[in-house]
């Protein structure tokens, strides 16, 4: 395997097609004056006989996917931009490091030139580097991580990502919701869905409750927003 070294303006112009970073902006409807009532996806709504209009709150996160070979270089910038953007939490989708080969943003570095770096070697600091490098940088924020193919790509296994991964799989609100859901599941899983409550003002400056229920299944991502008026 020959390494060779590729200018940083070149990096950057490959990571520019391969991550993409998205803030997502989930509404819920505020019911007036209704004790206890709810609405869950839909508009802002009025409580019957009430006068008062309903008022929509607004929770964001951010989520991009796919930082190989370029994750080194972008993803502190994205965790500074998350950080300054008045997002809830930050998911990653998955596809952390490429696997397949070494990714470019490993193998170019000037740390790595004076010895050329074997796959076993790679697959050793892979996830590791992914961790110290692209994770890190968010600090005490909240990150959610999610699986891709490619972390499974021989010679890594899912069951060796739930080993690596376990501190995020295994958050305490992700354990405490599996524990509600199921009493008898003790261990973290790749799939997992997590509830966020805010509180906020409302119409005449009442506070409401907003529950946000977001999901995390094979298929991809999903959420629901409830929002009521405490009792």
């Amino acid at each position: 395997m020959r390494s060779r070294m590729l200018p940083r303006y070149s990096m950057r112009s490959l990571c520019a097609v391969g991550l993409a970073f998205t803030f997502l902006g989930v509404a819920a409807g505020f019911c007036g004056a209704q004790s206890g009532g709810s609405t869950a996806g839909a508009a802002p709504t009025r409580a019957s006989g009430s006068s008062k209009k309903s008022k929509a709150a607004t929770w964001k996160f951010a989520v991009s996917g796919d930082s190989r070979n370029c994750g080194d270089v972008v993803m502190p910038a994205i965790a500074a931009g998350v950080a300054q953007s008045g997002a809830v939490f930050y998911w990653h989708l998955g596809d952390f490091r490429k696997i397949s080969g070494i990714d470019e943003d490993i193998e170019h570095p000037s740390e790595h030139f004076a010895k050329l770096m074997t796959l076993s070697e790679y697959y050793d600091l892979a996830w590791k580097d992914f961790i110290t490098s692209q994770i890190a940088p968010f600090g005490k924020f909240p990150v959610y991580l999610g699986i891709g193919n490619h972390e499974t790509v021989a010679p890594k296994t899912h069951d060796e990502y739930i080993v690596q991964f376990a501190d995020w799989l295994d958050a305490p609100n992700l354990r405490a919701q599996r524990l509600h859901d199921d009493p008898s599941d003790l261990k973290p899983k790749t799939y997992y869905h997590w509830t966020i409550s805010h509180a906020t003002s409302g119409p005449s400056g009442a506070r409401k409750a907003m529950r946000a229920t977001v999901h995390r299944r094979a298929t991809g991502l999903a959420w629901t927003t409830t929002a009521h008026q405490p009792r």
